[in-house]
């Protein structure tokens, strides 16, 4: 895309605040992280106290203050749509994720970008008339999945602007059918971020009053089709979606659920359970289409709402999927997230003795080196259901 060359003075200044922010609190940050409390020496203890003292002063007050006149300097008349600057600030600061920050040592990191997103959010969703500028302006390079979140959060706001809710959805479709369109929610990303990227959507179909006929639809067109003259070919991208579009239908479920509507939430819930166990069953031994994802925020999903449909859930995933990591997967969610979810004697035994009969074909699957972490984790999820079914 073509940039004048203010845009492009403005962007080299913004990421040299971001980054002179960026190393001024990880060095900060790095003083204190990980070291012990009760180190002996005083000194040492001084310093990690005063290191915590003035971080807490940079993310609660340098930086908000700060970012915050850059802001008023870019937007100086309140509104946001008026700043010759506002595409491309709003593009410079959806490149900034904190989804693909996943390790401990990053975490001030994390914070910094969450914290530079939320103080932008808050100007985005007061400004009425920015909205439909915004959507209306936006190229599609300019779309991501940070953009997204931060626009179906001006529609949470402003429910009532149906004009710009159906402008929002055909943006999502226009991503999604987009041939570079990559989501992922396994590896070296926040499970949590990726997860909430697939709600956002869902809380744009939930917008609708049938959000569920909406989301079938689309499920029909991009869903993978494994058998039959009109079999899909093995295309990653369509796997990304279908992956997506599960979750997302979890999440109109979810939406529900959180809304206290447990009657829709069940019912559109096992709604699109039922479709992601046919396509599981339809897939044979097809290992590329992340299936597991959508199977564990099922389970975040029942653990959390509706803990007394955990074991029915439970019992579909054992008796109609041939891939024991699914049940370890669910049983490992409803344990985590189920305050009131309990098993009957009857199926933990039934899940021990999948395990005894299964679970070397996870150990001969994951023997090799490059997925020695895999293992781990099965490994760990199998002691662990272990100790939940004994």
């Amino acid at each position: 895309m073509f940039i004048t060359p203010k845009e492009y003075l403005l962007i080299i200044a913004l990421e040299n605040f971001y980054e002179f922010a960026d190393r001024t609190v990880y060095g900060i940050h790095q003083v204190f992280e990980g070291r012990s409390k009760d180190d002996t020496n005083p000194a040492k203890r001084e310093a990690i106290e005063e290191a915590k003292s003035e971080y807490d002063i940079w993310m609660n007050v340098t930086i908000p203050a700060t970012f915050t006149e850059i802001m008023n300097a870019i937007f100086p008349y309140g509104k946001l749509h008026e700043s010759p600057f506002y595409n491309i600030f709003f593009e410079w600061i959806n490149t900034h994720s904190s989804m693909y920050y996943v390790h401990d040592s990053v975490i001030s990191k994390v914070k910094l970008i969450e914290l530079l997103n939320d103080l932008f959010q808050k100007r985005l969703d007061i400004d009425r008339e920015d909205r439909q500028i915004l959507i209306d302006n936006l190229k599609p390079v300019q779309v991501n999945f940070e953009a997204l979140k931060k626009l179906v959060s001006v529609l949470e706001t402003n429910k009532s602007d149906l004009l710009f809710r159906d402008k929002l959805y055909n943006t999502y479709i226009n991503f999604i059918k987009d041939k570079e369109f990559n989501w992922i929610a396994k590896g070296n990303v926040d499970f949590a971020g990726a997860i909430n990227h697939a709600y956002y959507f869902a809380q744009v179909l939930n917008a609708y009053p049938d959000a569920s006929k909406k989301w079938e639809t689309l499920l029909i067109t991009f869903k993978t089709v494994h058998e039959g003259w009109l079999k899909s070919q093995s295309d990653s991208k369509t796997h990304y979606r279908e992956a997506f579009l599960f979750c997302s239908g979890i999440g109109i479920a979810y939406n529900n659920y959180y809304k206290k509507d447990i009657v829709t939430g069940r019912k559109v819930f096992f709604a699109v359970f039922d479709l992601l166990i046919r396509q599981i069953r339809n897939s044979g031994s097809m290992s590329s289409i992340d299936y597991a994802t959508p199977i564990q925020f099922s389970a975040i999903t029942i653990g959390s709402f509706d803990a007394d449909s955990g074991e029915v859930f439970l019992k579909t995933i054992m008796d109609k999927t041939d891939k024991i990591k699914y049940t370890l997967i669910a049983l490992n969610e409803l344990n985590e997230y189920g305050k009131t979810f309990s098993l009957s004697s009857e199926i933990k035994l039934s899940i021990i003795q999948k395990i005894n009969a299964e679970f070397w074909i996870v150990e001969k699957k994951k023997s090799e080196a490059p997925l020695k972490n895999d293992l781990d984790n099965y490994v760990r999820l199998r002691d662990k259901a272990l100790t939940i079914c004994s």
